[in-house]
């Protein structure tokens, strides 16, 4: 059977799926395929999340700081019917400002290493999820500046044509 009719017939209620990353770590990257040196090769698309509680994520710092649960970077996804609680960004970039996107960070980038920079599409689609407790911030002792970044629940930024942003 196709994704709806899998989606139709499973209770989510009943049958309940929590991710807790006990602040380890964020849950999900989802980001493009990238050839051997890093190049462009093609993005992710179709990517279903469905009913499920995303808890306590927040970046180790070995990637992107932002996007304390998920973070779509240059691919399509669809997130329904799940939870995001007390996920957090507690970070800081080198240039100073803080990391983005307590519970979803999405962002799309052109392509750098064409001749001239080609558009790279980033989709996000939501449908009927729970964002709460979720936060941004520099962590304790630097000293702790709650709400320090953009987007509590979610940020999402298109540098493909300037500087677009969406924040939640």
């Amino acid at each position: 059977p196709d994704n709806a009719a899998i989606e139709a017939t499973r209770n989510i209620t009943t049958n309940l799926t929590t991710i807790d990353a006990n602040a380890l770590g964020r849950h999900i990257d989802i980001t493009p395929q990238v050839d051997g040196t890093g190049n462009f090769v093609a993005s992710n698309t179709g990517i279903v999340i469905d009913g499920i509680t995303f808890t306590r994520g927040q970046p180790d710092g070995t990637a992107s700081l932002s996007g304390g649960s998920i973070f779509v970077s240059n691919c399509s996804a669809r997130i329904s019917n799940s939870v995001f609680r007390a996920n957090i960004t507690a970070g800081f970039f080198a240039n100073g400002t803080y990391a983005n996107g307590g519970a979803i960070y999405q962002v799309a980038y052109p392509n750098p290493t064409s001749p001239a920079p080609t558009f790279r599409a980033s989709q996000l689609t939501l449908e009927g999820n729970l964002f709460e407790n979720n936060s941004t911030g520099r962590p304790s002792g630097t000293p702790a500046v709650p709400g320090a970044g953009s987007g509590g629940a979610i940020y999402s930024a298109d540098f493909n044509t300037g500087n677009r942003q969406t924040v939640l």
